[in-house]
């Protein structure tokens, strides 16, 4: 199943762990509608 991951810690460390457990992508809080609705269009296109 696809995942994304939202997380307040964006450390490259963390982002690198998502990513390596199969996130398609990684938003760090606080993020924007706008910021969301970019990272699922990149993943979903």
């Amino acid at each position: 199943m696809p995942f994304g991951f939202v997380t307040s810690e964006g450390s490259a460390d963390m982002q690198d762990t998502a990513r390596s457990a199969g996130a398609l992508f990684v938003i760090v809080k606080p993020f924007t509608p706008d910021t969301f609705r970019d990272a699922l269009s990149a993943v979903l296109v």
